[in-house]
């Protein structure tokens, strides 16, 4: 099949992409995050680079260590968010947090594996690709294939968000154009303004420079800083706005609505290095509903390392309770071969 560009209606095939997708490419999940972290706060005080970020690290771990030492980031930062609704006063906000978990992953990532996204990408079907990602392995991976630097030319289809460049038309080219992204929790070059509401992106690793500098403003409202737009898998993902305040999540749910379109229509989906917390229940509930209601689907694949013994019980049967309310009863795949090797055979 040709690539997407004559494509009709929605793509036939959709790939929902955990975090790990992005081991390879040393991006933490939430199990390690606190030992990513620590190796982060460690070649920092090394090295002698970063000094400014110190502080914010060490805050963070200290407190993380003291009140929820048995906690993953996940957690850790839900307890944070909890106290907060509370009115409960603590040391660390959520701000700070999400701004220790940008710059661990963004520190951290240095230098960029993207070999397994470039065989994604270079798979020629018409797909979407759907991630709970922050990284940008993802996007560096398109450019790289185009023969671009990731640079104020580049284009990437995030459905609803806009660019903080401007883009020439001219510019912009198939890969770019014909797969959409959807990324649900938010990414790295993303950001918002607060006071227009709107999420804009830049087309370079931006969590660093959105931290530091003040000079970094809305393309709108020149007076007013641009923010990070990264969202924790809390409950509170998709909040819904206060009446006549704009939001950025007004964008997020579009993008959440988007997603739920393609997942309800197409044939065949890939689940990578997704494993179904239990603790993300809202996740649970938005395929679910759209698995019901799908009854174009074909096969569901599963992507994933090896697993034996409980592991791989406990991990089927996390599946099997979301998939099994698939309308259509597809069939079923689970490959163990990881990442790496699924995409290799993907890109044959």
């Amino acid at each position: 099949m040709d690539s997407v560009t004559k494509q009709s209606g929605y793509p036939k095939e959709v790939f929902f992409l955990g975090a790990g997708a992005s081991v390879s490419g040393r991006v933490p999940t939430f199990a390690n995050f606190r030992d990513k972290a620590n190796e982060v706060l460690y070649n920092m005080k090394q090295e002698g680079g970063n000094r400014d970020r110190i502080p914010l690290f060490q805050n963070a771990l200290n407190y993380w260590n003291e009140n929820f030492n048995d906690y993953n980031i996940e957690e850790y930062y839900s307890a944070i968010e909890m106290d907060e609704q509370l009115n409960h006063n603590n040391s660390i906000t959520t701000e700070n947090l999400k701004d220790f978990i940008g710059l661990t992953i963004d520190i951290l990532r240095k230098p960029l594996n993207t070999l397994s996204y470039k065989y994604l990408v270079k798979y020629k079907v018409a797909k979407a690709i759907i991630t709970t990602n922050w990284d940008i392995l993802l996007e560096r991976s398109i450019t790289e294939l185009e023969g671009t630097i990731f640079d104020k030319n580049a284009y990437i289809n995030y459905i609803a968000i806009q660019s903080c460049d401007e883009i020439d038309p001219k510019t912009l080219t198939p890969i770019m154009l014909s797969t959409p992204i959807m990324k649900l929790h938010g990414s790295l070059n993303w950001c918002y303004c607060s006071k227009c509401g709107n999420i804009y992106y830049f087309n370079q690793p931006m969590y660093d420079a959105l931290y530091s500098f003040d000079n970094v403003k809305c393309r709108k409202h020149k007076d007013i800083r641009l923010m990070p737009f990264i969202v924790p898998p809390t409950l509170s993902k998709l909040e819904k706005p206060e009446p006549n305040v704009k939001s950025p999540y007004s964008q997020l749910s579009s993008i959440w609505s988007k997603a739920s379109e393609y997942l309800r229509s197409c044939e065949k989906i890939y689940f990578i290095g997704y494993s179904f917390p239990e603790t993300d229940a809202q996740m649970r509930i938005f395929i679910s509903n759209a698995l019901k209601e799908n009854s174009n689907l074909k096969e569901i694949i599963i992507v994933s390392n090896q697993k034996n013994g409980y592991s791989k019980v406990d991990f089927e049967e996390r599946y099997n309770s979301i998939l099994s309310k698939a309308r259509s009863n597809p069939k079923l795949i689970c490959n163990y071969n990881g990442f790496e090797e699924f995409c290799k055979d993907l890109a044959k």
